[in-house]
């Protein structure tokens, strides 16, 4: 069975970050990402830090260069920065054992002909070794280092940089640690650490100074240990990815311009950074006071869940603050609408014998899931006979004037007469959106000498039987295989962080207009994605970002009375 040992350390370098975080789980993928989560997993303890020893299955792989892929996963469900390490795959014909390791200095005496290293063969070797440095001058040299199996296969070669002083062989004392950063082959100046007891060996966990490099940028980090002769260590290097973590809070929803309706829930959403708790605020005032919806929750939870009150205003605002720092606050950009429902101006009815006219004011601004009823547009009542649709009424908006409708009841007994409406009969409100063809309708029950109820089933946005309507298209437009979800859903994009594109996934139960919107962090719209009517499915659709820079966006989902919010992350 091949199979590949690694030794991985986790140093977690804390960059404005809480340092709480755990390490949940570890996985390893070759070459190709399977997703998150779904990688071949390792067995560890969990801990804030991990090092551990490890032997990966490297079975399925075919002979020649591969790349193992390593992350972990925190407490938070963050997903860590993949790291990556190339190396050569050589087949055998049976599962081979180390029978012989070598290293030299600086040239190549030919295979076999280095100085040895004594070792038990093994399919696995760890060794400790003192090299002899004897025949080497003052000054920098390269060791290098590798091993023969017992298929007379040699490894590739680890290749070190050292310095010798005279007192190379001696127990020196670690007296510092230093490092540098390097970026596009520019050097950053050289730090010093050395906050710890003198000693011979330094087992040391430390954070390193990330201040003067660039937020969402990567650096080559070189580490190495100085004793007290000023000798340095082998050094050892690393990808340093520095995403800089800046305290801020801005408001995602409600931004403003929407309209809610008392009684009903909506998820108030904000994206914040380097922030604990906050308390969450509500004025219909347009500011002048202000009532508490939540004293203090978890910023990091990004959204909360509030029950509209029973206000009738166009001044809302929501607004948020830190409970640490009252200087980090966000509220809504411009007012929204809170609608009592009841109390909005509807339509009348005026019931004469079984028969109804309906009143439909110009001031209650007909729509249908938010689109407004245009100039040509029909209203009409009809109900419903022994499975056949008969029209028992209509009139036309034109936007201009108050209009009614006279229902009249016909139960088809009778050629030519109107018998009126029956009691439980079940009649079907109408409307036919001209322009685009597409249908809206509701249902309600007659009662004898009573008008239809006038209750939150009929009476939503200022129009009675309007809110509740339910969108749909002649059945020729459906498609027999087409799976309809049985719910609105927006998924997390993938791949998430990306660079310059990545995917994003919605479902439809019904047909509805979408909008979908890219916003930075401090609330700007900065791409519209989708903005149109879509029939019912599910949707795939690319977000490029090839011409934005770096950083947090989100993406805002909204189909009718849905809105859902999901965050990415652009890394170029």
């Amino acid at each position: 069975m091949k199979t590949l040992n690694v030794i991985i350390l986790w140093i977690l370098i804390a960059c404005t970050q809480a340092l709480s975080q755990q390490v949940m789980s570890i996985e390893y993928y070759f070459d190709k990402d399977p997703g998150y989560g779904l990688g071949k997993k390792i067995a560890f303890s969990q801990s804030s830090s991990v090092d551990l020893n490890t032997t990966l299955d490297l079975s399925s792989l075919q002979n020649g260069f591969h790349t193992l892929y390593l992350r972990a996963e925190d407490s938070n469900g963050k997903w860590s920065i993949p790291y990556a390490w190339q190396f050569y795959l050589i087949g055998v014909t049976s599962s081979p054992q180390i029978s012989k390791m070598e290293y030299f200095f600086d040239k190549d005496p030919g295979y076999g002909k280095g100085y040895n290293i004594p070792i038990s063969p093994s399919q696995q070797v760890d060794a400790q070794y003192v090299l002899n440095l004897s025949g080497l001058s003052i000054g920098t040299h390269i060791l290098y280092v590798r091993a023969e199996d017992s298929n007379g296969t040699w490894s590739l070669v680890l290749v070190r940089l050292f310095a010798v002083s005279q007192n190379a062989n001696s127990q020196n004392v670690v007296s510092s640690i230093q490092y540098y950063f390097v970026k596009d082959s520019v050097r950053s100046k050289t730090y010093t650490f050395s906050n710890f007891t003198n000693s011979s060996s330094v087992d040391l966990n430390f954070n390193l100074n990330l201040s003067d490099l660039q937020s969402n940028n990567s650096y080559q980090a070189t580490i190495f240990a100085v004793n007290q002769a000023g000798v340095i260590s082998l050094p050892y290097s690393t990808t340093v990815n520095v995403i800089q973590a800046q305290t801020s809070i801005s408001l995602v929803s409600p931004l403003g311009g929407e309209e809610w309706y008392a009684g009903t829930t909506h998820n108030i959403q904000w994206s914040s950074s380097n922030i604990s708790l906050i308390k969450v605020e509500f004025s219909s005032d347009s500011g002048a006071t202000w009532s508490t919806i939540a004293d203090s929750i978890q910023a990091s939870q990004d959204s909360l869940a509030w029950s509209v009150p029973d206000v009738n205003s166009g001044n809302c605002f929501i607004k948020m603050v830190s409970l640490a720092d009252s200087t980090y606050a966000a509220q809504s950009a411009s007012p929204f609408q809170i609608t009592r429902q009841l109390n909005s101006p509807g339509w009348t009815y005026t019931i004469t014998g079984n028969n109804h006219i309906i009143l439909v004011p110009l001031s209650a601004t007909p729509t249908i899931n938010d689109t407004a009823i245009a100039g040509g547009d029909y209203i009409g009542v009809f109900y419903d006979s022994t499975g056949t649709l008969a029209c028992g009424g209509y009139a036309v908006w034109d936007g201009t004037k108050n209009i009614s409708v006279t229902a009249w009841g016909d139960d088809n007994s009778t050629p030519n007469v109107k018998e009126g409406f029956a009691n439980g009969e079940v009649f079907k409100w109408r409307i036919w959106q001209k322009k685009t063809g597409k249908t809206f309708s509701a249902y309600a029950t007659y009662t004898v000498n009573s008008q239809f109820p006038n209750d939150s089933t009929f009476v939503s946005n200022g129009i009675s039987a309007l809110a509740s309507l339910n969108g749909y298209q002649s059945a020729t437009s459906v498609q027999e295989s087409k799976i309809i979800p049985k719910e609105y859903a927006l998924y997390q994009n993938y791949p998430n962080p990306f660079n310059p594109s990545t995917t994003i996934s919605y479902d439809l139960p019904k047909r509805a207009h979408v909008l979908i919107t890219i916003y930075d962090v401090l609330g700007r719209n900065v791409r519209t994605l989708v903005n149109e009517e879509q029939a019912a499915g599910n949707y795939r659709i690319t977000f490029d970002a090839s011409d934005l820079p770096s950083g947090v966006y989100f993406y805002r989902f909204t189909a009718g009375t849905f809105i859902r919010t999901r965050k990415v992350l652009l890394l170029k």
